[in-house]
């Protein structure tokens, strides 16, 4: 009598779900404070370069992560990569896990998903207000943090034209 054994028992697999394989940027999980690309010096992406197939797996990567970890905005050094790339949305789902009256208060308002490559920032409105804020790269601590009441920032989105965002 022959008896077959299987190629992957189930202790292999138990195993390699307590032994993940080592990653590379970008992550697929957020860096947290204390990590050194964190502290780089972000590099710009050369217009040409933004439909290459590679920096689209960054952006990809970058939504992806953000989303799940319920995030509102995220920068590509945030998933080990430091380029200037950073990706926003603030959505329905989001709208609704904010109080009307906080939603008001804060002159919030909906943005569907925006990638920004190279952005650069200008002040619209010096006044500045101070609203509590959490950050993906800060895990599990808030803090009152001033803003400017409106800056506009530009670059260019995720197939390489050129935008604009004025926030107020």
């Amino acid at each position: 009598m022959v008896i077959s054994i299987p190629r992957f028992s189930w202790l292999t697999k138990y195993r390699k779900f307590w032994s993940p394989m080592p990653t590379s940027p970008p992550f697929l999980h957020v860096c947290q404070v204390g990590d050194p690309v964190l502290r780089v010096k972000a590099e710009n992406i050369p217009p040409d370069d933004i439909n290459k197939p590679h920096i689209q797996k960054i952006i990809n990567n970058m939504v992806n992560v953000m989303k799940k970890y319920k995030g509102v905005g995220i920068a590509a050094p945030q998933i080990g990569i430091p380029l200037r790339i950073i990706a926003l949305e603030f959505s329905e789902k989001h709208k609704n896990q904010v109080d009307p009256a906080v939603f008001k208060a804060r002159e919030m308002s909906m943005l569907p998903l925006l990638i920004i490559i190279n952005p650069k920032m200008k002040v619209i409105n010096y006044e500045k207000v101070s609203f509590p804020e959490g950050c993906l790269s800060v895990i599990g601590y808030s803090a009152m943090v001033p803003r400017y009441r409106a800056v506009e920032v530009t670059g260019f989105d995720h197939t390489g034209a050129e935008q604009t965002l004025e926030t107020k």
